[in-house]
C-alpha cells in the first residue's frame, strides 16, 4: 500500500497520497487510494470527502461510515464549520504581488479540462483562492517561486487553472502549463505537478473540536527552496508504509556545536534540549510514542529481537542493550539506531508486520549485519519477497576514504561484485558503503526494486547532516526510527 495513514479513529482517517496514485479510478487493474483503504479496512465502504488530482501529492480525508461521511461532506460543501485546506505550489516566475486573492469563473469542458470563462457564461462557477509567495529560487537560470495557497472554493483543477491564467503555471503541469514552464519542467526531470495539499483543518464530527493535520511535501522540486531546507527535520522513504524517518541536523533546539537537532544522549548536550529534539523528530515522523528501543552500538553484527519490555522512555539517557540492530513483530514498538556517517538501514515487511533497524558502519557491514537482520526478520514470519528497505544518509564514495583492510573485508563479503563499489585515487581507496549495503541485501534475496537510498552524503553536506569525519568528532547524532504498525 503506497498510501500512508497519518491519523485514524473509529469514524474517519487522514492519509498521505503520493503523486502518481489516483484517489479513485474506474480503470480495471489500476490500484487507487480508495481500493487500498478498502483492502486495509476489509470493508466495502469508504467515504471520499474530497479528491486530489492523480499527479498531486498530499492529504486526503475519508469517512469510515456513512453518518460521518455526511457530516464531513457538509463541512466541505459549505466551506465553513472548520473545514479548510492549504497547498504548497511551485510556479514558474514570480507574481508581482507577494500575496493576494485570485477570483475567476471556471467551466468544466467535455474534454476533462477546466477553462476560465466570463461570469455570464452558462455553467460558469466562481473560483477563489488566497496565495502568498514564501520563497524564490533560480533553477537553470529561471526564477521559480514557492507559493502557499488556501482554497476558498473547490473546483476541478482550480489551483492549476487559476495560477496558469494569472501567468504563473505550476511546474510539472503539462495540461495547463505554458511553453516556458513545460520546457523547464522537462529539463528538470519533473514528472508530477509541483503541488502538495500540505495542511487540513476540520471540526471533529463527534466532539466538534478543531483538528489540524499536516505533512511535508515529498516531491524533489520542493527541496530546492531554503524554506524547507531550514525546517527539514526528517527524511523518509517512499517505499516504507510504516511510520519512520531519518533525522537531519535541522529543526531542533540544541546550541553550539550541537546546533540544532542532536538526538544523541551521550554527546554532552543539555538533557532538556535532547528531549525536546526527540519530541520534535518523532512528531515529524507521526510517531506518538514516548518510548524507544535503542542501545549502545558496538560496530558488530548482533541483531536483537525486541519488544515493549526493551523500550525505554526517551527521557532516560542510558540503555542496557548492546547491539547494532533490532527487529520486532510487536505492534506499536519503535526501533531506533544512531549515526553520523555510518549507514542507517530500515526494513519492513508490512504484510506480516515485521520491522527492523540496523546500524551498518563498515565493520558491521563486513561482519554481515544485513544477513543477521534478514534472518531475524524471517524468523518472526517475514517473507523475503515482501521486505522493503530504506538506506539512509551516510558518508558516500565521494568522501569515504578507507584503508586496504576495509577493501579486503568488502571483497570477502561480496565476492566478484565488490570492485564496482570502490575506486583507488593515487594511493587511497574510496568506498561506496551505501551501495555495498544495497548489493549485499540483493545477494540475500531482497528485490532491488524494494530498496531505496534516501538522502545524500553526510560529509558533503555538513549543514544538513551530522558527520563525524567532517566535525572531527565535535558533533551531535542523527537517528533513524521505524514504528511497527
Amino acid at each position: 500500500m503506497r498510501t500512508e495513514i497519518l491519523f485514524e479513529n473509529a469514524n474517519y482517517m487522514v492519509v498521505y497520497k503520493p503523486s502518481g496514485v489516483a484517489t479513485q479510478t474506474a480503470k480495471i487493474g489500476e490500484m487507487d487510494v480508495v481500493s487500498e483503504l478498502k483492502n486495509y479496512l476489509k470493508s466495502s465502504y469508504i467515504g471520499v470527502i474530497h479528491r486530489l488530482d492523480q499527479p498531486v501529492e498530499g492529504l486526503l480525508l475519508f469517512a469510515k461510515n456513512k453518518t460521518t461521511g455526511a457530516v464531513l461532506s457538509a463541512q466541505l460543501a459549505k466551506q465553513e464549520g472548520g473545514f479548510s485546506k492549504w497547498y504548497y505550489a511551485v510556479v514558474c516566475g514570480k507574481p508581482k504581488e507577494s500575496k493576494g486573492q485570485l477570483v475567476d469563473y471556471l467551466k468544466k469542458e467535455q474534454t476533462g479540462k477546466t477553462q476560465v470563462v466570463y461570469k455570464a457564461c452558462k455553467e460558469a462557477k466562481r473560483a477563489s483562492l488566497l496565495y502568498e509567495v514564501i520563497d524564490c529560487t533560480s533553477l537553470l537560470q529561471q526564477e521559480v517561486s514557492l507559493v502557499k495557497i488556501q482554497l476558498e472554493t473547490g473546483r476541478l483543477h482550480q489551483i492549476r487553472v487559476q495560477m496558469a491564467h494569472g501567468g504563473f503555471p505550476l511546474l510539472g503541469d503539462l495540461k495547463y502549463g505554458n511553453q516556458q514552464s513545460i520546457a523547464l519542467s522537462k529539463d528538470l526531470g519533473i514528472r508530477s505537478v509541483a503541488l502538495c495539499a500540505y495542511a487540513m483543518e476540520i471540526r471533529d464530527p463527534d466532539g466538534g473540536e478543531k483538528k489540524e493535520f499536516s505533512c511535508v511535501p515529498r516531491g524533489e522540486i520542493f527541496s530546492h527552496f531554503s524554506y524547507f531546507q531550514q525546517e527539514k527535520i526528517r527524511e523518509h522513504s517512499s517505499l516504507l508504509l510504516s511510520k519512520h524517518g531519518f533525522s537531519t541536523r535541522h529543526g531542533g533546539v540544541s546550541e553550539g556545536i550541537f546546533s540544532s537537532m542532536n538526538l544523541g544522549r551521550n554527546r554532552g548536550d543539555e538533557k532538556a534540549a535532547v528531549e525536546e529534539n526527540w519530541r520534535r523528530f518523532l512528531k515529524a515522523c507521526n510517531i506518538a510514542t514516548k518510548t524507544l528501543v535503542w542501545g549502545n552500538q558496538v560496530h558488530g553484527n548482533q541483531v536483537l529481537v525486541a519488544g515493549r519490555q526493551q523500550a525505554i522512555p526517551i527521557e532516560i539517557g542510558e540503555s542496557s542493550l548492546e547491539a547494532d540492530g533490532y527487529v520486532t513483530k510487536e505492534e506499536g514498538v519503535t526501533l531506533g539506531v544512531f549515526t553520523a556517517d555510518c549507514v542507517p538501514v530500515l526494513l519492513e515487511d508490512a504484510s506480516h508486520g515485521v520491522v527492523a533497524a540496523l546500524h551498518s558502519g563498515w565493520r558491521s557491514t563486513v561482519a554481515d549485519i544485513e544477513k543477521q537482520g534478514i534472518e531475524k526478520m524471517l524468523s518472526l514470519g517475514a517473507a523475503l519477497e515482501q521486505i522493503h528497505v530504506a538506506i539512509g544518509p551516510a558518508i558516500d564514495g565521494c568522501c569515504f576514504e578507507v584503508g586496504r583492510e576495509v577493501i579486503d573485508g568488502i571483497q570477502a563479503l561480496l565476492g566478484e561484485s565488490a570492485s564496482q563499489f570502490y575506486e583507488k585515487r593515487e594511493d587511497r581507496y574510496y568506498l561506496q558503503l551505501r551501495q555495498v549495503v544495497k548489493e549485499r541485501l540483493c545477494q540475500l534475496g531482497v528485490d532491488p526494486d524494494h530498496i531505496e537510498l534516501v538522502g545524500g552524503c553526510t560529509m558533503c553536506q555538513p549543514d544538513l547532516y551530522w558527520s563525524h569525519r567532517f566535525t572531527k568528532g565535535e558533533r551531535g547524532s542523527m537517528a533513524a526510527v521505524i514504528q511497527n504498525r
